[in-house]
Formats: C-alpha cells, structure tokens, sequence
C-alpha cells in the first residue's frame, strides 16, 4: 500500500504519546489518518532543508483523538475530484 499524506497544525496523544496528525489519501482514493511520533532524516544525510520545512509548519493546535465527522472537516483532494 501506498499513500500520499501531507501535515497538518493538528496535534492529538495516542498511548499517552503526542502525535502530529497528518492527513493521507492512498492509491485508491481512500481518506486516512497517521499519526507521526517522530520523523527523521537518515544521519548520513544532509538534514538541513528538511528541518527548514519542519520549522516552517504553523504552532500545532491539540486536538483530542476522535475519528468522527468532526476532525474529517478539511477534506483530501480526493474528495474533491
């Protein structure tokens, strides 16, 4: 499986661990959810306009876990189409 996600302002605790919540599509079309703990750039490489772009995102808001209609409201290109 394959999928396309992009990152959001939104943060929510799973197990007790705060997660960014980034929003995803996959192959198929389908709207999905994953929730990134951390996210890293191999040591070897050059870490620098990755870590530009990370500091670049707005000041996460929290959010708390709950799957319903509500956190759907911003919509994946899929939708869209």
């Amino acid at each position: 499986m394959k999928i396309q996600i992009e990152s959001t302002d939104e943060i929510t605790t799973l197990d007790g661990v705060p997660c960014r919540v980034w929003r995803g599509t996959t192959e198929r079309g389908i709207d999905c959810f994953v929730f990134v703990h951390r996210i890293a750039v191999h040591k070897a490489d050059d870490a620098a306009e990755f870590e530009a772009e990370l500091a670049e995102m707005d000041t996460p808001s929290t959010l708390p876990l709950f799957l319903g209609d509500a956190l759907w409201g911003k919509r994946t290109h899929s939708e869209e189409n």
